[in-house]
């Protein structure tokens, strides 16, 4: 009975810590969540459209970078299609740039001169209807949330803490001390050995 008992504590204590990580793998990685999908027709179409990402609307699709497409990859989309991007779409790309140039050098090509390639079929393929399609499509949180401007959760998410510092109070006189210093003594060495010779009576 006694066996069976402790078997079934740690069975509880495994089970709890697998449930624990499970559930913190899930909210750092991000769970499966619906997305509404959005149709060709309704409205103009964007980049994102169709795509495995949380960009449902045009708006969250233009804000910014996504986890299907960068700014500029979008920009040339648009461009292929003479589809109007919103207005603040060119100035960010501009800026981009010119702080691309800016950590570039003239005699080799750094990595951050690297700019989408307006030939690849991935970033400018039409969004083609589907005759069959369902209404709403799974899409991971973790995507979701880059798509929305937002970082993941868990312990990704948590900030550091840093303790303050303590300000050691000035001591009055009155306080007690840690230790007492001693004044200083002369000690002196007595023997209990008798003298040699031995002192003898008159």
């Amino acid at each position: 009975m006694r066996v069976f008992r402790q078997f079934r504590s740690r069975s509880l204590r495994h089970l709890v810590a697998v449930v624990a990580l499970l559930a913190q793998f899930v909210a750092a990685a991000g769970a499966p969540v619906p997305s509404s999908r959005v149709r060709v027709n309704q409205g103009a179409p964007f980049p994102c459209q169709d795509h495995p990402c949380g960009c449902a609307t045009s708006e969250q699709c233009w804000a910014g970078d996504c986890c299907c497409f960068t700014l500029e990859q979008k920009l040339a989309w648009a461009d292929a299609r003479e589809i109007v991007p919103p207005a603040h779409v060119r100035p960010m790309v501009e800026e981009r740039k010119q702080a691309d140039k800016a950590c570039c050098t003239k005699t080799a090509a750094d990595p951050c001169c690297s700019h989408a390639d307006t030939t690849s079929n991935t970033c400018h393929e039409h969004a083609q209807p589907q005759k069959i399609a369902p209404s709403v499509r799974w899409v991971a949180g973790m995507f979701a949330q880059k798509c929305r401007g937002e970082g993941p959760g868990g312990l990704l998410k948590l900030e550091l803490v840093v303790v303050p510092e303590q300000n050691a109070a000035p001591r009055s006189a009155f306080d007690p001390v840690d230790s007492v210093t001693h004044s200083n003594s002369r000690v002196t060495a007595i023997s209990l050995c008798p003298p040699t010779p031995p002192p003898r009576l008159v």
